[in-house]
Order: structure tokens, then sequence, then C-alpha cells
């Protein structure tokens, strides 16, 4: 199966098992099954691999060393791989990322097909968290308003990189002249954006601005 250059969850891609090892891997028996599982297109267990080769060999097969502060006490246990694969996705869905992780859900969903992967499984329940948190992903909405009055109804963004480059890419267009002021409003898991226009402004700079936001990427 071939891959993009990139993907969210299943990185790196295109090395080499020496490259892995030096990028931090601890596990040079998971590495070698990880590329394994990539050529044979099991994704699934890839993923499996992918994680459990930062691991010691010590560690447990499907667990992972973790910890944290409970209680005010710093506190080490072991967690099951699949669980922190679940725990990433859903941080990623939480940031944004629709098109990039639209496309994963489309390949793992193709992966599955006619296929003897023994993560077949956990595709299986990550295209399903990725269906339901496309679904419930935070919305951008945009507002432009000159003279006091909205220039056009509110214009909901499509975004690809994160909820934070979003927004960040958003922030800097108070840098343009035309540009006056901007309000951020978050309303639940949604932001609102609100352009203040120079009343000044020409109808065709407003125009532009508009459609710039509807052509937004």
């Amino acid at each position: 199966m071939e891959l993009p250059d990139q993907m969210l969850l299943l990185e790196p891609l295109h090395c080499t098992a020496d490259e892995i090892m030096q990028q931090g891997a601890r596990n040079p028996t998971a590495v070698q099954r990880y590329l394994d599982c990539l050529s044979r297109g099991w994704l699934g267990q890839a993923l499996i691999e992918r994680y459990t080769y930062g691991e010691s060999p010590d560690t447990p097969q499907g667990l992972l060393q973790t910890n944290g502060i409970i209680d005010g006490k710093f506190v080490e246990w072991l967690k099951p791989v699949k669980d922190e694969i679940k725990d990433d996705l859903r941080e990623i869905l939480e940031g944004g990322y629709e098109d990039m992780i639209a496309v994963e859900r489309d390949i793992c969903k193709k992966a599955m097909e006619g296929t003897d992967d023994p993560g077949k499984e956990l595709l299986s329940e990550l295209v399903e968290m990725i269906d339901k948190g496309l679904q419930s992903m935070p919305k951008i909405l945009v507002t432009i308003t000159s003279n006091g009055q909205e220039t056009a109804s509110p214009i909901e963004l499509k975004w690809s990189y994160g909820l934070e480059d979003a927004i960040t890419r958003l922030s800097t267009k108070v840098l343009e002249k035309d540009i006056v002021g901007m309000d951020i409003k978050k309303s639940g898991r949604d932001f609102h954006i609100l352009y203040q226009v120079d009343d000044a402004a020409e109808d065709s700079v407003i125009l532009a601005l508009v459609e710039e936001m509807r052509e937004w990427r």
C-alpha cells in the first residue's frame, strides 16, 4: 500500500531501521516488526509496533511505561499500547487537523479490506473514533464588519493544519492596514472571529477579505 509522506499517528514513514534507531527507538526487534508490517500493508499492527519500539525490550508485550502526578505524588505505571494510541488520536481530533485526519481515516479504512492484519480490530476502532470526531470538531466562524454592520453572514472556515495554527494565522491579519480590530470569542468548542474593517475601506477590499475567508485553508 502506498502511503503519504506524513501521517499524524503513523510515523516516521519511509525510514530505514538504522534511521529509526537514531531517532530514539529502544527496541530494534520492534523496529523491524514495524517495517515488516508496513511492507505488508498491516497498518494496525504497524501502529502497535510503532508505539512499542520506543519502550525497553524488557517492557511486557502490549504495554508501555508511563508516569504522572497523582494526588501530588509522582507515579509510574504500565499502560496498554492500544489505549495510548487512542488517547493520542483524541488529542489530534481535539486539535483540529480535519483534512489530514480525514485522509488517514480513508487510508485505514482501505487497509482493513481483505487483510489478515493482526491489528485490524484496532484500525476499525480508530476509524470509528475518527468518524465520530469529525462530526464534533471545533468550528471557526468569521464575521466581517464595516461601519458597525456585518458585511456578510458568518463564514465557517475550512482549516487543515490544526486549531492552534488556524487561530495564529487569523490573528496576524490584524497587521493588515484595512483591518482595525479583531475579537475572538469561544463558545463551547467553537471559535467566533470578528474582524472590524476600516470604515474608509473600499468595497473591493471588503469583498476580497470575504472571498479570502471563504477560500481559506
